[in-house]
């Protein structure tokens, strides 16, 4: 059901973490276990660890004596370093249960997995939570500008189960521990909302978010049929210091040397049309179903600055196109000193019945060579000549003719900060590659007339994420 690729037992080496589930199971509500592969020293994958298997030879996996063992979860897992010791952990939910439904994580400990519910971790300053969604857009992201990852989820209200809301609980240091605090009010998304997309959209150095709506029908297993939108929901904080000739005032704005102070932030509850895009009118309609969900891949693709959207949709006859969606300014509001962002059509690539990849269920940007320049991943299934239904992907690669530049970054390997040595002369790990969830990069461009801008980059990891870069290439504009 989903593949993440994370080093999961702090060796500096990448490993494999498969979510799966029994297709014999018929169940209401999906039963999804977890299956965790290492690299041995012979550089291959070998399981370590198989929540169904547990479950099978009824072995416990709880931490607490006093808890039942949790062997399954009805939601995709977010992967997050919940307890700082370096080890990835999972959150996950069960649902359908008499009392309602109830929030654990599985605990990493380097050579297994052990249960825990979230009421019984002392790191959260534990208040009602809501319902997880499923799917669910869940994330570690940063979301008051202090670049610690807090956590996001994507919830349902026990008295509401039509709309979503943000449920935001930000990462904050309490006694000299870390520690998880809820916000006061979870954040009601626009109606019919669909994934929720996090990043800088408007270049100012707070974590966005960009949410796709649409109404769905039954008769389709619940597809986008009409009102297809894109909602851009800026996040307001205290902005940079901007001018470099100027004494600020740093009770309005932060220091270029503070980058990485906390904000009060808000997101924006304004829902006209400035922050509403339109996606298309001649009838086509973002992809996805109950049974298969929308995907929206973000990236810079023309090196201006702005994060832009690959987006798949399909008409009523069922033929799928891929289009980039470039990220442009609407308006600003001077009030609050926002630039609005809108997402409107500016390239698509045609599929027909007679290219390699027929049938396209998603598309993703990636830098096939590594060199600063996004590219495009379509994926796609065929029928063979012998009629059998064989998956591919077609890599679309663009040449980089424009006069951006940009800054490649990445988290180092928590292993060690330099090259690890086991025998002299002889490096068993590297710096780079173990592809940490969560860490946040914040740069400053100053431009020709002095105007200091900056830009926040995530390396965020979200349960609905298809591929998720080891690396981030934020540009600095043209």
């Amino acid at each position: 059901m989903n593949v993440t690729a994370i080093d999961l037992n702090f060796d500096g080496s990448l490993d494999i973490l498969v979510l799966f589930k029994d297709p014999k199971d018929n169940s209401k509500n999906n039963k999804y276990y977890i299956c965790a592969f290492v690299q041995n020293e012979n550089d291959q994958l070998e399981e370590f660890w198989n929540s169904k298997k547990k479950e099978i030879g009824n072995e416990k996996i709880s931490e607490k004596e006093d808890e039942e063992s949790i062997y399954f979860t009805t939601i995709h897992p977010l992967v997050c370093d919940i307890n700082n010791d370096g080890l990835p952990d999972l959150i996950g939910q069960q649902s359908g249960k008499l009392d309602g439904f109830s929030r654990f994580i599985w605990i990493n400990k380097k050579n297994e997995f052990k249960s825990i519910l979230w009421k019984s971790m002392n790191i959260f300053d534990y208040s009602d939570l809501g319902e997880i969604t499923n799917p669910n857009s869940s994330a570690i992201v940063d979301i008051n500008g202090d670049c610690k990852s807090d956590l996001v989820f994507t919830v349902s209200n026990k008295n509401d189960f039509k709309n979503v809301y943000l449920e935001i609980w930000i990462n904050k240091i309490v006694d000299g521990k870390s520690k998880y605090v809820k916000n006061a009010k979870n954040y009601g998304l626009p109606l019919n909302s669909m994934q929720v997309l996090f990043g800088d959209f408007n270049g100012d150095g707070a974590v966005d978010i960009v949410v796709p709506a649409c109404v769905k029908s039954s008769f389709c297993n619940y597809c986008c049929v009409n009102d297809d939108k894109i909602y851009f929901i800026p996040n307001i904080q205290k902005n940079i210091c901007d001018n470099s000739w100027k004494k600020p005032d740093e009770s309005k704005c932060r220091l270029p040397s503070n980058l990485c102070s906390e904000s009060d932030f808000h997101f924006m509850e304004i829902r006209n049309e400035d922050f509403v895009s339109v996606v298309d009118t001649t009838g086509l309609h973002l992809l996805g179903d109950a049974d298969y969900p929308n995907y929206l891949s973000v990236g810079d693709i023309d090196d201006d600055g702005y994060l832009d959207l690959l987006i798949t949709l399909k008409n009523d006859k069922g033929q799928k196109y891929v289009r980039i969606y470039k990220n442009e300014q609407k308006t600003h509001y001077e009030e609050n000193n926002i630039d609005i962002r809108g997402f409107y059509n500016f390239y698509q690539f045609v599929t027909s019945p007679g290219e390699s990849v027929a049938d396209v269920y998603s598309a993703a940007f990636f830098d096939i060579f590594e060199n600063g320049v996004l590219d495009i991943l379509i994926f796609g299934k065929y029928r063979s000549t012998n009629k059998q239904t064989k998956y591919a992907a077609v890599g679309f690669i663009r040449n980089n003719e424009t006069d951006s530049l940009f800054l490649k970054s990445t988290a180092l390997n928590g292993i060690c900060v330099n090259d690890c040595y086991k025998e002299k002369d002889k490096i068993t790990t590297k710096t780079l590659g173990g592809n940490a969830h969560g860490p946040t990069f914040k740069i400053t461009v100053i431009d020709v007339n002095g105007v200091k801008s900056i830009h926040q980059i995530e390396n965020y990891e979200c349960s609905k994420m298809a591929i998720l870069f080891l690396y981030t290439a934020p540009s600095s504009g043209k």
